[in-house]
């Protein structure tokens, strides 16, 4: 079987990826350690190589814009193109180059992850060769411009993209025709799945609120390759809490700082956080604003900011941690750091907020706290330092609960077998 993976950003070629990348890449290794062979298309690399799978990288609009000169004629033509992309979602530079992915050797099915970058023009050349589609949904792009369904003002959205939009965007004149018109495009694109696929309960029961059909929708977790960490660094820092994430807003540092701040005279000096993420190309504003944070709060002794980290590290950080802190904002399906702790033992704080609350259960397996609510974290932070027999305890239950619900061989036949029940239809 053959299965062509269609995902923006690929960690071994990319500088920017997340989470959502890095399950795309435990998926197809894994597929492929079992005889299932993988086309991967992506964006141009900017950072390696991809090496043991077959790689289509293609251009995008935003390629062939020369942003140097902006109104020189090749960037107005492109930037009109990019226009167009952004009206109805499709890029025809990737359109005209993906082409000849459908011919010999012929996919038997695309999967498709975080795809943005892309645009559906992947997927229409999918739909005219009549090759079968599935998806996977990391994130509520597909229902949300912002991708969190959470409003500036921090409510919960429940409209979805539509009118409320414009408002929440604070959307130019000349770009409303494009807000309006985001919904049907989407729509329609949505309902050429033959099957989408959420990593968790509650973001599939949003998709079904969102109007999809409940008999394409189906949940999944995410497959991880469950190895004890190549290092265990962090023994310099001697003990620790650990937050591993994007540094921005909807991740929820700054509650988790303000938290640390309130329970700073109950917890050990010697107590340090380690952030382990990306802050210099995500959202620099936050960022400052963090910074400035630290600094007022006179947490600077306290706080490291380690920038991202190669995966084994990041593993090996989280397997020594007195705690790991998910202080989400937005509702996170699956956090990949929630399930690298539960797998080794590490006991959880957490948001109760998305799908979290469906692998953590407050007080057996890990702590849960209300979004925002820093008082409330500031407790449990301290509750776990102060009580080492109870956050052992609720370490050793994590661990048993990870390797029931992420099951690598349970959750990787469920897929195969949706992969052929399509492929053959």
């Amino acid at each position: 079987m053959r299965i062509c993976q269609v995902i923006d950003f690929w960690p071994a070629a990319h500088r920017v990826w997340g989470g959502a990348e890095q399950a795309s890449r435990r998926l197809v290794e894994e597929l492929e350690r079992r005889g299932v062979r993988n086309r991967l298309v992506t964006t141009l690399p900017d950072a390696g190589i991809v090496t043991g799978l077959e790689h289509r990288p293609l251009r995008t609009v935003e390629d062939l814009i020369d942003y140097r000169h902006p109104r020189s004629p090749r960037s107005r033509f492109f930037s009109y193109l990019q226009f167009f992309k952004n009206l109805f979602q499709c890029d025809p530079v990737v359109l005209f180059q993906s082409r000849s992915l459908c011919r010999r050797p012929r996919p038997d099915l695309f999967h498709f992850h975080n795809f943005r970058r892309l645009s559906f023009a992947v997927l229409l050349r999918a739909i005219l060769a009549r090759v079968p589609r599935v998806l996977t949904v990391y994130d509520y792009w597909f229902f949300c411009p912002r991708e969190t369904l959470i409003r500036p003002s921090g409510e919960k959205c429940s409209d979805y993209h539509g009118p409320a939009c414009l408002d929440c965007l604070k959307t130019p004149p000349r770009y409303r025709l494009m807000t309006r018109l985001r919904r049907p495009v989407f729509n329609f694109f949505l309902r050429r799945f033959q099957a989408i696929i959420f990593l968790s309960e509650a973001s599939r029961r949003l998709g079904l609120d969102y109007g999809l059909e409940k008999d394409r929708t189906l949940v999944i977790p995410q497959v991880y390759d469950f190895r004890a960490p190549e290092t265990l660094p962090g023994a310099e820092f001697g003990e620790y809490l650990v937050y591993v994430g994007w540094v921005q807003e909807r991740k929820g540092l700054h509650v988790l700082l303000a938290a640390l701040a309130a329970a700073g005279p109950q917890l050990p000096e010697s107590l340090k956080l380690l952030v382990v993420g990306e802050t210099e190309k995500v959202d620099p504003a936050y960022v400052a604003r963090v910074h400035r944070l630290v600094e007022r709060l006179k947490l600077s002794g306290r706080v490291r900011f380690l920038g991202r980290r190669p995966q084994p590290e990041t593993a090996g950080l989280v397997s020594r941690a007195r705690a790991v802190v998910i202080p989400e904002q937005w509702e996170n399906m699956s956090p990949v750091v929630l399930v690298e702790a539960m797998h080794y033992g590490r006991p959880v704080i957490a948001s109760r907020i998305g799908g979290i609350p469906e692998f953590i259960e407050d007080g057996r397996n890990g702590l849960l706290f209300e979004p925002g609510d820093a008082a409330g974290l500031a407790r449990k932070l301290v509750e776990i330092i102060r009580d080492p027999g109870r956050a052992a305890t609720l370490g050793r239950n994590a661990a048993a609960d990870a390797g029931r619900i992420w099951n690598t061989e349970l959750n990787l036949e469920r897929l195969i077998n949706l992969y052929r029940s399509h492929a053959h239809a």
